[in-house]
């Protein structure tokens, strides 16, 4: 496999590290750990992985007691799509929208502060990787498991 990625986040608060890098270490990694395909360069290789993030979408999924407009945990969810393509004749082997998700909770701090001040965006910056790397799971299985 080789994989290439298309950015399709067009957000000033998202990096091009957490929507280039960040997912394609995250599948390279997990094709290697299954094993059933070689990554390598795209002159070598039999099929073509190209991906897009489309949307990152950060939701309350717990509300701090006593305060049911306050959220002290939160679901982030990356939606994406992926499309495997013979390196040779470029026909299409299989194409599929994926998700990684993972929970995070909103730390107040050390400092005392509490969760209306709290960095959220700290919060939500450390689980995205987490989110990227079960997205990248579920992309290894499918491509292992589903054509």
């Amino acid at each position: 496999f080789f994989f290439q990625a298309e950015d399709g986040i067009r957000d000033d608060l998202v990096t091009g590290v957490q929507t280039c890098a960040l997912p394609i270490c995250a599948v390279i990694k997990q094709l290697q750990l299954d094993g059933t395909y070689q990554v390598t360069d795209e002159a070598h290789a039999d099929a073509v992985l190209k991906g897009t993030l489309s949307r990152i979408d950060r939701l309350p999924s717990r509300a701090v007691r006593g305060n049911v407009l306050q959220s002290s945990e939160y679901r982030l969810t990356i939606t994406g799509s992926y499309k495997l393509l013979s390196a040779h004749s470029g026909e299409l082997l299989d194409q599929r929208g994926v998700t990684g998700t993972t929970d995070f909770f909103v730390n107040a701090g050390s400092s005392g502060a509490n969760l209306l001040t709290a960095d959220s965006a700290q919060d939500e910056r450390q689980a995205m990787p987490l989110a990227v790397e079960d997205m990248a799971t579920r992309i290894s299985s499918l491509i292992s498991e589903g054509w």
